[in-house]
């Protein structure tokens, strides 16, 4: 799922992640993936420290109504929501320079699209 254990070592600590999926969030593909494979994974990288948390496990795909009223109220506007069962937790060290500078030129795009929808609205 995250690649090879790091340095730093495993856990399994179980529990749910809730990961709400907004419209235009482009994780169709992901929740395809979920849908014929049932696992996810989950991972947040430090580009400062060249580390990334990796959390992966069992996944399902749960429509909003299916989760209590409260949880629900917490997912305002999703289609959807990714129960990640989480079965493993990890801490991989490497070099993340080339996902650092992707993450910057897509956040650009992103910024550049949304000052000109606001100055040319639809």
């Amino acid at each position: 799922m995250c690649g090879q254990p790091s340095r730093w070592g495993t856990g399994v600590p179980g529990g749910i992640i809730l990961l709400p999926d907004y419209p235009g969030n482009g994780a169709f593909e992901a929740i395809g993936n979920i849908l014929e494979t049932g696992q996810a994974a989950l991972v947040v990288p430090n580009y400062a420290s060249q580390v990334a948390l990796c959390v992966s496990g069992s996944a399902h795909i749960l429509e909003v109504t299916e989760l209590s009223p409260e949880l629900a109220s917490r997912c305002g506007g999703a289609e959807r929501v990714v129960a990640l069962l989480v079965q493993r937790v990890e801490l991989q060290s490497g070099d993340w320079s080339l996902a650092l500078a992707h993450a910057l030129v897509h956040a650009k795009t992103v910024m550049e699209t949304r000052k000109l929808a606001a100055v040319c609205p639809t």
